[in-house]
Order: structure tokens, then C-alpha cells, then sequence
């Protein structure tokens, strides 16, 4: 297999497994894959030789690190869970 090939099956991997764990709320995990597949595509939209594939890389890409972003934030905003104390 190609470079090209390999990087784009490791994107679709990390995607895969970023929106698995965006959909059981485990946010942190999510974050991270979504951060790893948007750097693979990242560097696909610079090294392909198609455009319009380069281009579509550079959308979701940016899909991926702004979904990242909020997750980031959401995770920064969380209050902290409050011990249980009994009376």
C-alpha cells in the first residue's frame, strides 16, 4: 500500500473510533482521536495530488478540530461532582 493509502485508513480509523466514543459521552477519548484524524488529514490535504481530494481532507479536518474544541470546552466548563455527605 501507498503512504497515501495508509494515512487515510489511519484517519478514517481515528475518526471512527473519535465518534464511537463522542456517541458514549466519553468525551476526553472522543477529543483525542478526533485531534489524531484531523493531523492525518491534515498532512494528506498537503502530500495528495488531487485536488479535490486535498480539499475535502482540509474540510473535515476542520470539522474534526473545531468538534475537538467544543469538546475541549465542554470538559473545561463541567462543574465537579459534588461529594455525598451524610447527615
Amino acid at each position: 500500500m501507498t503512504d497515501i493509502v495508509v494515512l487515510r485508513k489511519e484517519a478514517v480509523e481515528n475518526a471512527t473510533k473519535a465518534v464511537e466514543a463522542d456517541d458514549k459521552e466519553n468525551f476526553e477519548e472522543a477529543c483525542k482521536y478526533y485531534i489524531k484524524a484531523a493531523e492525518k488529514l491534515t498532512y494528506l490535504s498537503k502530500v495528495d495530488e488531487n485536488q479535490y481530494n486535498k480539499e475535502t481532507y482540509r474540510k473535515k479536518a476542520m470539522e474534526y478540530c473545531e468538534r475537538a474544541r467544543k469538546l475541549k470546552e465542554s470538559l473545561q466548563n463541567k462543574p465537579e461532582p459534588q461529594a455525598i455527605t451524610s447527615e
